[in-house]
């Protein structure tokens, strides 16, 4: 989805302006979304919810079964589903980070706001401008950086979270299967699950301490996302049909008031 990415650059897309009404045509071929850990409860309502095997990684929102089919989008480029992850709703803006040493010798994490300029939501003849009159950022681009930023903190405190989850040897290796209302079967592989048997066991020590970083809320909305297996998008059917709107960048619903204090930013 995120493919060609260019840094925004005021010299070079001055003119540039950002029309979020789209369809998501763009995100048609994605079969897995990453999400963090502020808007678990509101994916678990819609999706199936899995851990990747690759380490560090966020949990994943399932989108699909087949491949390069995203269940969620249709033909119109309607997205079906009450809530869309953020990961989708941030496109065609993210943030690319990399070491940037200091006169010590120390590293600071600095991150560079990317564009995907070949995007629909980008253009110089609607929407508004990225930049005002004076080259400066516009109003709308500096909310994108704002929410950007955000992200940038839940991911990494997502990222805490999903470890914590394995040093508690929580995860395990599974199929997921989908049965679709037609009779076919599709197996799910390369994914882990919360082990039911090893969560039950949990002292009551390390169950206080996930409840208290916020592992535990990942690990339920984990687990109540497993029943999305039976009646989603996945098996061909699922919610009405959401259009898209104009908050998509907004992303409300969004609980950013677990974020951690703010220690990033940003380079132009």
């Amino acid at each position: 989805m995120f493919k060609n990415l260019k840094p925004l650059q005021r010299e070079v897309h001055r003119a540039l302006r950002f029309a979020p009404v789209q369809p998501y045509h763009f995100a048609a071929q994605e079969v897995q979304v990453p999400i963090m850990a502020g808007e678990a409860a509101m994916i678990a309502r819609e999706y199936v919810i899995a851990f990747s095997l690759q380490d560090p990684a966020p949990p994943l929102a399932l989108v699909g079964v087949r491949q390069d089919t995203n269940a969620y989008v249709r033909p119109s480029g309607h997205w079906v589903a009450r809530y869309v992850p953020a990961h989708v709703r941030r496109y065609p803006f993210i943030l690319a980070d990399g070491p940037s040493p200091q006169s010590n010798g120390a590293a600071e994490r600095q991150f560079a706001l990317m564009i995907v300029a070949e995007a629909p939501h980008l253009g110089e003849s609607a929407g508004e401008p990225l930049f005002n009159s004076d080259g400066e950022p516009a109003p709308v681009l500096q909310k994108v950086r704002d929410v950007l930023i955000a992200m940038q903190r839940d991911t990494s405190r997502t990222l805490q979270l999903v470890k914590q989850i394995q040093v508690a040897d929580l995860l395990i290796e599974r199929d997921l299967k989908v049965r679709t209302r037609v009779g076919a079967v599709f197996n799910l592989k390369g994914l882990r699950v919360i082990d039911a048997e090893k969560f039950a066991a949990l002292s009551a020590e390390t169950l206080h301490d996930l409840h208290r970083s916020g592992a535990l809320q990942l690990i339920q909305a984990h687990l109540m996302s497993l029943s999305n297996l039976r009646d989603s998008p996945l098996i061909e059917g699922g919610p009405a049909v959401v259009a898209p709107s104009s908050d998509a960048i907004s992303f409300e619903g969004i609980d950013w008031s677990r974020l951690g204090r703010p220690a990033d930013s940003t380079t132009h």
